[in-house]
């Protein structure tokens, strides 16, 4: 497949230079893959390894930052005017766009309330002036991505804090205010159509509890996202109810961080004996550090800092894909979370409908064409009958075998999620 104008160029001295978040460099020279052989690694590896390298260029900028010094002449006046919930950017992956490869697909432009999503050169870009950050394009294409977080880590914190704190609510950036204080289980997205179905159905599908905290007024004239936000995220949200016969459950109060000391200031006198034994509770309780996870800001922000870098590891590595620095393919993000979904309730997969793309062995030539053009690797050459195999759990049906292919010998095939299960 050829590999796009952001994966490889070559300089006038003739060294190929890699692009990596945006900016070309020799390959020698960088940083995340210096001593690194990348060819070696799989995409998890590679991903974590440019993010650990990431990790410690920051630590670098920091220390520099530390030495120059602040550079506000008043720091309090300018941390005034930070959000203190500010919506996260949106980067293009071009390496998983499929309009390049015919198939037409312009589900992104459709989507994006502001028309600042383009497709020129047949692919993806984003004018960041017109990005109002609602994530929706995220929500409907693996082509778009989140700098903070992947969806796979979205899901592992849903999961985390579900266990600590009985249930991940869920809500959107516009229902949290200066002074609310969210528990860590209140994880906030640029808007809930920022997710795909096959996000909220993993989490029903694994028993995970999943709230919303939603007032769906703030939706009618949300200057982020729009009046097609709130269709998008009910579509999604029935959708994966339907798949997986499961409930989110709906809750009218958002779940707030306990301060014991405004509980005691507002404490009528007679019942500060059963106040002074919450306190005392809740002292055991740190002791013995039942609570630790849940009140110590520490361990967020740890949690942050590694989702974050991962994340920026993944939007690295996307441009490396395909290349000879990293020639492993990799499944979708939302398809391995319906293969995770499928898996946890097979009784079920059977009913869910998706499609897969197949080869016609009567006009297959083997040319293996629509293989390299597969983003995924889920078609391969079977050396045995000469024909190419797809693996279903792999297959996004995204059309590019389709649109390669010289002779129209690829096709899609309806199938079930019980194909994922095998």
């Amino acid at each position: 497949m050829p590999k796009g104008p952001e994966q490889i160029c070559t300089s006038s001295d003739g060294n190929n230079k890699t692009a990596i978040a945006g900016f070309a460099m020799p390959e020698s020279e960088h940083p995340s893959l210096s001593g690194i052989d990348l060819s070696q690694l799989s995409e998890e590896e590679l991903i974590d390894a440019i993010a650990s390298a990431h990790e410690k260029e920051l630590a670098l900028e920091s220390n520099d930052k530390s030495d120059a010094g602040s550079p506000f002449e008043n720091e309090t006046e300018a941390e005034e005017d930070i959000d203190p919930f500010p919506r996260e950017e949106v980067v293009a992956l071009e390496s998983w766009c499929t309009a390049p490869h015919g198939s037409g697909c312009t589900r992104c432009q459709a989507v994006c309330p502001t028309g600042a999503l383009s497709l020129e050169n047949g692919t993806p870009h984003i004018n960041t002036e017109l990005c109002t950050r609602c994530g929706m394009c995220a929500g409907i294409c693996d082509a778009f991505a989140f700098t903070r977080i992947t969806l796979e880590d979205l899901f592992t914190r849903a999961k985390r804090e579900a266990k600590e704190e009985g249930a991940a609510c869920f809500t959107c950036n516009d229902h949290l205010f200066d002074g609310v204080a969210p528990r860590s289980n209140v994880i906030a997205l640029p808007c809930l159509a920022a997710v795909p179905p096959e996000f909220w159905a993993a989490l029903l599908a694994n028993d995970i509890p999943v709230q919303l905290y939603l007032d769906e007024s703030y939706c009618e004239n949300c200057p982020a996202a729009g009046p097609m936000g709130p269709a998008l995220y009910a579509h999604a949200l029935d959708q994966a109810q339907d798949w997986t016969g499961k409930a989110i459950e709906r809750v009218t109060e958002l779940p707030e961080r306990e301060y014991l000391l405004a509980a005691w200031a507002n404490v009528d006198t007679t019942d500060r004996r059963g106040m002074l034994a919450k306190i005392a509770k809740e002292s055991i309780d740190v002791a013995d550090g039942s609570h630790r996870k849940r009140i110590d800001g520490t361990v967020a922000d740890f949690h942050e800092q590694q989702e974050r870098l991962r994340a920026q590891g993944r939007i690295n590595a996307e441009t490396l894909i395909g290349t000879p620095l990293a020639p492993t393919k990799h499944p979708s993000p939302r398809l391995a979370l319906m293969v995770k979904a499928a898996q946890a309730m097979p009784e079920r997969s059977a009913y869910i409908e998706r499609y897969t793309s197949v080869t016609d062995a009567q006009q297959c030539s083997g040319c293996q064409a629509c293989i390299g053009a597969c983003p995924t690797g889920a078609r391969s050459f079977n050396e045995a009958t000469g024909l190419p195999d797809v693996n279903a759990s792999l297959c996004t049906a995204c059309g590019c075998c389709i649109g390669t292919c010289p002779i129209g010998a690829c096709d899609f095939r309806s199938i079930t999620a019980k194909a994922y299960c095998g």
